[in-house]
């Protein structure tokens, strides 16, 4: 009987390692997709800042002369 339920928690344990596994590496993903997706929010926010919306980019040029 002690045997079995050695075997039981041995064959348990591996399969929690395995998920724990895949679920970290999961999260690591996860957490490149947000640094990507921050990274590019950065720069729509800069380009914003450099060139409002409605404006042209050669508009306050053409009223400097």
């Amino acid at each position: 009987m002690c045997r079995t339920a050695f075997e039981y928690e041995k064959k348990a344990n591996a399969e929690q390692l395995e998920q724990r596994q895949a679920m970290e590496k999961n999260l690591v993903s996860m957490a490149r997709d947000v640094e990507k997706l921050r990274a590019e929010l950065t720069n729509a926010e800069k380009r914003q800042r450099l060139n409002p919306v409605g404006k042209l980019p050669n508009e306050e040029s053409a009223f400097c002369h």
